[in-house]
């Protein structure tokens, strides 16, 4: 019964497909040509529910005008991703330390409450958590212990904020002392425990001697330069073919680099510490 279709109203017509290309198509063949009110409602039929992997999607608004022509009063499509992308939390290692970090972050009570948790198990241990993240002092970080509460507190902190929130992770990573921000993120270590953990690998940092060393970028691959590299100098990364990184003492390491690039072979020390 086709007389059920027929209305002098424009019509709403709604496509998806898998790419938007294929909607303007759909769209471009509709409009040149009368509209068919029986095709219309086929198309409604097909799209009223979700189609798996149709993420292009439009509408358009279709009229006849007095020469019983197919006319576009509006259209548009996009791409439309409606895939539910999995909530990461990721915690950085040592490095992502910066002078105040801290300090407008103590304005915010949840943070606040979460830096006391720690300040009252690290105050006994000489340790001022709150002057550590909210000193505007440049050499605070220059202790190494420093920066690893610094930064464990402040992964404490912003991990109890997006939780009070509502935020819950799917997925967590973390690197060095975010590895311990990880443990907190879900549930294997207190507040109390990931600062203590964090503060006896500081402590350990600053207490062990060590020697100083070097890193260099070769221009030479793996197989080659560890056949030429001397007994204390070890190949630190096998970056590509023709590329490599070594690692060593830093006097061993300056000797080697200059005569690396005697012959001629690419040699450049890296900072590091």
């Amino acid at each position: 019964d086709l007389s059920r279709y027929q209305t002098s109203i424009p019509r709403l017509v709604t496509i998806s497909a898998r790419q938007q290309s294929a909607v303007d198509s759909i769209f471009k063949d509709l409009k040149s040509r009368p509209v068919d009110p029986e095709e219309l409602a086929l198309f409604y039929n097909i799209h009223e529910n979700h189609i798996s992997g149709h993420l292009g999607r439009g509408f358009a608004i279709l009229d006849t005008n007095e020469d019983q022509e197919t006319v576009c009063l509006v259209q548009k499509s996009d791409y439309f991703d409606d895939a539910k992308k999995p909530l990461w939390f990721v915690y950085s290692g040592m490095g992502s330390q910066w002078v105040g970090m801290g300090a407008h972050l103590m304005r915010i009570p949840i943070f606040a409450a979460a830096i006391e948790r720690c300040d009252k198990v690290l105050k006994p241990k000489g340790i001022d958590i709150v002057h550590i993240i909210t000193s505007q002092d440049k050499t605070m970080f220059d202790n190494i212990l420093h920066s690893f509460v610094g930064i464990a507190a402040i992964q404490i902190g912003l991990t109890d904020i997006l939780t009070a929130v509502g935020f819950v992770p799917d997925k967590i990573i973390g690197h060095s002392v975010g590895e311990l921000g990880c443990a907190y993120a879900d549930g294997c270590f207190t507040a109390e425990e990931m600062i203590l953990s964090a503060y006896s690998r500081g402590l350990v940092s600053v207490q062990t001697p060590f020697i100083r060393g070097s890193m260099a970028a070769v221009g030479v691959g793996y197989e080659k330069v560890s056949k030429m590299c001397p007994p204390e100098i070890e190949v630190a990364c096998h970056n590509s073919a023709d590329s490599s990184t070594i690692s060593g003492p830093a006097d061993e390491m300056r000797a080697f680099v200059s005569k690396l690039t005697a012959d001629g072979i690419f040699a450049k020390e890296v900072p590091s510490s």
